[in-house]
C-alpha cells in the first residue's frame, strides 16, 4: 500500500528549482534506463491506442469498459507502477465508478505528491482514439519514465471513470469520486491530460491548451520554466470553457491544477477518431511537455492562495506569438477551444 505522507515541502530557491528543471529536461531526452526518447514513446503510447480501440467502444458501464480495465491492469502492472490502496489498481463507489489508481514512488516520500490523471471511458459509439485513448497511453507510457528520471516526490497515477462528456448525469465524475473517497493524501497539485495527439496544421496556433493556471499564483512561472513551451502550448483561462466537471473538482477543493488539452478536432467523438488519425511525433513531443510540467510542479513552491486570478495577459501574450494579438486572439481562442457535448456547456463568451 502507499505509504507517502503529508506534509509541506522544504522551501527552494528560484536558482535550485532552475536547475532541477534542466536535469528534468536533460533525463526526458536521455533517460537513463535506455528507453529511446519522445518520438519513440509516442509510438509505445500508439501501440496502446491501438490495444485499447481493438477492445472496442469504452461507454460508462459497457461491456467495452470492462474489457479495457483488464487491458489497463496488465499495462499498468507492466509499466511497474504499484496499486495506490491495498493491492489492487480498481477503486470502486457505491455509484458505479470505477477508479484505476497506482503510484510511481519518488525519493523523498513525506513530500505531498501530484497527481496525474486522465480518463478511459469514452464515446459509445467511437473507437475513441483521441477521445481518450491517446491520453491514457501517455500517462501509462509515461510512468516507467518518471521513475527510471527518479522523480522528487510521489506520483499518483489516475486513470478515471465517468469522464466522457455523454455520461448519464446522475452519475459523478471519477475526478470527483477520487478527491471525495479515494484520496488518501493531501496533494500538491494535479496534471489532467485530455483529447491528444491530434496534428495541428502550421499557423492554426498551438498544438496543445493549458487550463487551470489561474488556480495558483506560481503556476505561470512553472510555465515559463520551460523553454520548449513558447509556440507549443498556451494557457486559456477556465472562464471560456463551458462544463468542465474535472477542473471544477480540483477548483472546489482549492487544488491547484493544470488540464492539458489538444481542444477541438472534427472527428474527435465519430466514428473517424481511429488510431491512424493520431500523430506520433505529436504524442511524443506532449510526452515531454507532460514530464517537464510534473518537474516543474514538483519543484516550485505551490503556497497559494487558490482559483481565479486574473491571467488575461499571459493569455494574450502567449496568443500575439501566433500573430492573433488584440480581439482576434480570443476569437481563436473559442475556435480552438473543445467543443464540449453536454448541454449547455458550448464555450461561453468573453
Amino acid at each position: 500500500m502507499y505509504q507517502g505522507l503529508t506534509t509541506q515541502p522544504v522551501p527552494s530557491g528560484a536558482a535550485w528549482q532552475r536547475e532541477l528543471m534542466d536535469e528534468h529536461v536533460a533525463r526526458a531526452a536521455h533517460p537513463p534506463d535506455g528507453t529511446v526518447d519522445g518520438r519513440g514513446l509516442g509510438r509505445r503510447a500508439l501501440e496502446l491506442v491501438e490495444r485499447l480501440c481493438t477492445a472496442g467502444p469504452r461507454p460508462q458501464h459497457g461491456m467495452g469498459l470492462a474489457n479495457t480495465r483488464r487491458l489497463l491492469r496488465d499495462a499498468l502492472e507492466e509499466a511497474g507502477v504499484a496499486p495506490y490502496l491495498g493491492n489492487q489498481f480498481e477503486a470502486r463507489d457505491a455509484s458505479g465508478v470505477v477508479n484505476l489508481l497506482g503510484v510511481v514512488p519518488g525519493r523523498e516520500r513525506h513530500l505531498r505528491p501530484l497527481l496525474l490523471a486522465t480518463h478511459y471511458d469514452g464515446p459509445p459509439a467511437s473507437p475513441g482514439a483521441g477521445d481518450n485513448a491517446a491520453a491514457v497511453a501517455l500517462v501509462v507510457t509515461l510512468a516507467p519514465r518518471l521513475a527510471a528520471a527518479h522523480f522528487e516526490r510521489d506520483v499518483i497515477v489516475a486513470l478515471l471513470d465517468g469522464g466522457d462528456v455523454a455520461r448519464p448525469p446522475a452519475l459523478p465524475h471519477g475526478a470527483d469520486v477520487f478527491m471525495r473517497s479515494h484520496r488518501r493524501h493531501d496533494l500538491k497539485a494535479a496534471l489532467l491530460v485530455d483529447r491528444i495527439g491530434h496534428a495541428v496544421a502550421a499557423g492554426n496556433g498551438p498544438a496543445l491548451l493549458v487550463v487551470g493556471v489561474e488556480s495558483e499564483p506560481r503556476l505561470p512561472g512553472v510555465l515559463d520554466s520551460i523553454a520548449a513551451l513558447p509556440g507549443w502550448l498556451a494557457p486559456v483561462a477556465r472562464h471560456r470553457l463551458g462544463a468542465a466537471p474535472a477542473a471544477d473538482v480540483f477548483r472546489s477543493h482549492e487544488t491547484p491544477y493544470l488540464w492539458i488539452t489538444a481542444g477541438h478536432v472534427p472527428h474527435h467523438r465519430g466514428g473517424d477518431d481511429r488510431p491512424d488519425r493520431l500523430d506520433e511525433a505529436t504524442l511524443g513531443h506532449t510526452l515531454d511537455t507532460v514530464q517537464a510540467l510534473l518537474a516543474g510542479l514538483a519543484s516550485t513552491r505551490l503556497p497559494g492562495p487558490y482559483v481565479d486570478h486574473d491571467i488575461g495577459d499571459l493569455e494574450r501574450r502567449a496568443w500575439q506569438r501566433h500573430g492573433l494579438g488584440g480581439d482576434g486572439a480570443f476569437d481563436a481562442l473559442r475556435l480552438a477551444l473543445p467543443r464540449l457535448d453536454a448541454r449547455g456547456s458550448d464555450a461561453v463568451p468573453d
